[in-house]
């Protein structure tokens, strides 16, 4: 759900009920991000394809004939034969800096990702006046549960968070995966927690696992679909716009636009 939300150009900028903040492309030039589109994957197009014919091959290539999902772009297709692309961004700061900067809106560099969006989003909106959020902040604490952490932590920030007691995962499997002798219902005081610790959005996979470490529990930021970890830099909010079934390689082409 939405909180509240602005459109700027080809941007669509939405804070989250969570404070999450997520901003999407809605392409004007299709044949453009088509090309873009192709070019993440190494997909070879005819010059002379217009856009339907462009994306109806790319879509049947990578897609299920209706839509196809290629890192951060998707791609559909209507009965008509139209298509449209859009874009949601995993290195959310970066393009909301990037819009400021475009209709000539001032920003502090202390502003986090959902300090900025929210501003950027009342600021499109005409209003400009309105006071930066205060970041309220993930609350983990050793009474909890593992799966109240895992079933919490992928509500708030959209992505699987791994829980581990030594070598072992004590955290739910995801529905279609394969389950696992899980200690799901085991306090995170048994996982070695020691005090409540505070995360939130701005913070980086390598800066949440690091507290958590020092706070006596081991845990790893993963993609949506528990493929694999997420590196160490990125964002904790950006973390559920990784693309399913992705490599470390892609992840980095992703936070380095």
């Amino acid at each position: 759900m939405a909180k509240k939300s602005a459109i700027t150009g080809e941007y669509i900028i939405t804070e989250e009920d969570s404070g999450a903040i997520r901003v999407c492309q809605i392409y004007d030039n299709v044949l453009e991000s088509l090309r873009q589109c192709a070019k993440e994957v190494g997909f070879k197009a005819d010059p002379n394809w217009n856009t339907q014919t462009f994306g109806k091959k790319i879509i049947d290539q990578y897609g299920d004939g209706s839509t196809a999902v290629i890192g951060e772009y998707t791609i559909s297709r209507d009965s008509s034969g139209h298509v449209d692309t859009y874009r949601v961004f995993g290195n959310t700061i970066a393009v909301l800096r990037k819009i400021a900067s475009q209709i000539g809106m001032e920003q502090q560099s202390t502003w986090n990702t959902r300090q900025l969006g929210n501003k950027l989003i009342d600021f499109v909106n005409g209003d400009a006046d309105s006071e930066v959020v205060e970041e309220v902040g993930f609350t983990i604490s050793p009474d909890m549960t593992t799966y109240a952490l895992w079933e919490a932590f992928r509500k708030e920030f959209g992505t699987v968070l791994r829980i581990k007691k030594g070598v072992k995962r004590c955290d739910p499997s995801l529905p279609g995966v394969s389950p696992r002798d899980t200690l799901a219902e085991m306090p995170l005081s048994e996982a070695g927690l020691k005090e409540t610790i505070t995360l939130n959005g701005d913070m980086t996979v390598g800066e949440v696992e690091e507290l958590a470490a020092s706070k006596g529990l081991k845990v790893q930021v993963a993609t949506v679909d528990d493929w694999t970890t997420c590196l160490p830099q990125t964002p904790l909010d950006s973390a559920k716009f990784m693309p399913k079934q992705t490599t470390k390689a892609k992840m980095q082409e992703i936070l380095d636009r």
